[in-house]
């Protein structure tokens, strides 16, 4: 026997008498072993325990030498018949049996996590906004082929990166900054090149809508871009005509569907010129009228069949009047020709009537969240709702209807809105309904303590706390769907005002004068600070949800 052991150690090698192998040999006996190895299964028995045994000695020799032999034989076999399909389940299995190892990698983790998070509100990386721009690239190989898994998961990832940067939480100046680089830089336009490509996955293209809408939010610049971006249809249309006409098609997903409409919101976010253009379409015009606009589109989804489509038309096209009281006048100047042979009516007075006539709650919503964004500051627009037939009565059956459903409670208010807004901005225009007689008729028909009870209501169906949260609309379903941001806003602004005007006047005896509707210098600036008050909580509850997010 000890014949046969002399032979063995003079063929294989034998350490010198006296010298114990260090462990820097061990570990690169153990490389050896895995490098050279016929038996797949004797490859990470042959390196794991020996380099986890060398490991607190020996750290860079440890994790260097073993790991990268193992790394590369499995690569080098990755399409070998011979390895078991779950080898690589096999290797984490053994890897994590230490929890020494499960320590070693959570620490990068962590360590990444914590630089992301301390990027995510830094603008001083603005210059490496750039350096993005190759992860949206689309070659025309990958249109033919389609999208890879990894390169949907990749782009789905950077697209978030993009949205962190000019997301409208952020203050106004790193968004701006932003914006501006990511016009400068080629990004934007490589986004809407996804966005007219074919072949794009529907989450990518759901969420690339997303990201070019709070692309070009508020940055009149980047908005002008978007607005001359064409579609490669035949013949060429605008993009913001070719996704409009996705907002208003019944067939498309949902989710697309809202991340069209908040693209347009935010193509007309702050911007008079975008707004005017969209009202302007709707205008009689000596102009080519084959071609299809987008307030074409936005009039045949406002009376379509389908419930969405009249909601997501009539927010995208009230997004068109916001804080801009010219072209709330240059609306009443639309026509609509309902029936062959029949003088056309104008547009505010068909809302009416639709309103009148529709049984679907979400339409009735979206038509008094439309027509109270329309009145408000503007006198003629609310002379011309009440030489409609009808639409005075409509809001004070429904203001005292004694429903106590919720949506139904939300109605009620959103109608005392409305006839609110009909009394405060009234221009006595009108002989029949002046202010002084609508104030006879709230106090006579509802009475004002129902009245004041019914228009707060509105602030507290729990769709407007979600609805007034962020101006993205993030209902998941359908069903989700019934109040707008911006309306919220302006609900949040003039409750307060439309609230004192009429109370004044109660607590005047019904005077009814001028002054007493308008109230005292005094109290006017008391109001503007109560209603900048109101704005600062609904900020601090935004921060709160975002943080409990």
């Amino acid at each position: 026997m000890d014949f046969l052991k002399s032979g063995l150690k003079t063929v294989l090698g034998a350490p010198e008498p006296g010298h114990q192998p260090s462990g820097a040999e061990i570990v690169e006996r153990s490389s050896r072993r895995v490098n050279n190895s016929i038996r797949i299964a004797g490859r990470p028995t042959g390196c794991m325990p020996r380099a986890q045994a060398m490991s607190k000695t020996y750290r860079v020799k440890s994790a260097r030498r073993p790991w990268i032999h193992l790394k590369t034989k499995f690569e080098e076999e990755e399409n070998n018949p011979r390895v078991p399909m779950n080898i690589g389940e096999q290797f984490t299995e053994m890897f994590i049996k230490d929890h020494h190892n499960i320590q070693l990698g959570a620490r990068p983790a962590r360590r990444v996590r914590l630089r992301v998070r301390l990027s995510a509100y830094n603008s001083s990386q603005g210059s490496y906004i750039q350096k993005m721009l190759p992860m949206f690239n689309t070659p025309d190989e990958v249109e033919e082929a389609g999208w890879s898994p990894q390169k949907v998961s990749n782009v789905h990832c950077m697209l978030l990166i993009v949205r962190t940067l000019v997301s409208p939480s952020n203050s106004a100046q790193i968004i701006s900054s932003c914006q501006k680089i990511m016009k400068t830089v080629g990004l934007l336009d490589a986004l809407c090149n996804i966005l007219m490509s074919s072949g794009v996955p529907a989450d990518i293209l759901t969420e690339t809508i997303n990201t070019v809408g709070e692309t070009v939010r508020g940055e009149v610049t980047n908005q002008e871009f978007l607005g001359n971006v064409m579609a490669p249809s035949n013949p060429p249309r605008p993009a913001i005509v070719v996704l409009l006409m996705s907002m208003v098609n019944e067939k498309q997903p949902f989710s697309l569907r809202c991340a069209v409409l908040y693209c347009f919101q935010c193509y007309l976010y702050h911007n008079e010129m975008s707004q005017g253009n969209l009202v302007q379409t709707l205008l009689p015009s000596s102009s080519d009228m084959s071609s299809l606009t987008s307030g074409q589109l936005l009039c045949g989804g406002l009376f379509s069949s389908d419930v969405l489509s009249n909601w997501f038309s009539a927010v995208a096209l009230m997004h068109g009047l916001i804080d801009n009281p010219m072209q709330k006048e240059q609306l009443l100047r639309v026509l609509l020709a309902t029936n062959i042979g029949s003088s056309p009516v104008s547009l505010l007075h068909q809302c009416t009537l639709l309103l009148q006539q529709t049984t679907k709650l979400k339409s009735k919503v979206a038509l008094l969240m439309l027509l109270s964004v329309w009145m408000s500051y503007c006198g003629p627009a609310v002379a011309a709702f009440l030489r409609a037939p009808g639409g005075v009565g409509w809001l004070v059956a429904h203001t005292c209807a004694n429903d106590h459903d919720d949506n139904e409670a939300l109605l009620q208010g959103l109608s005392a809105f409305l006839l609110a807004i009909c009394i405060h901005f009234n221009d006595d225009s009108v002989e029949n309904y002046s202010k002084e007689s609508l104030r006879q008729l709230l106090t006579k028909r509802i009475g004002m303590e129902v009245f004041t009870s019914k228009l707060s209501e509105v602030a507290r169906h729990e769709q407007y706390a979600a609805a007034a949260k962020h101006p993205q609309l993030r209902a998941k379903v359908p069903h989700d769907v019934l109040l707008d941001y911006e309306f919220c806003r302006l609900f949040k602004l003039v409750e307060g005002v439309l609230t004192q005007s009429l109370t004044e006047v109660k607590q005047a005896n019904g005077g009814g004068s001028g002054a007493a509707g308008r109230g005292s210098p005094e109290d006017g600036s008391l109001e503007q600070y109560k209603s900048l008050i109101r704005q600062q909580d609904a900020r601090l509850q935004e921060l709160m949800a975002q943080l409990e997010g």
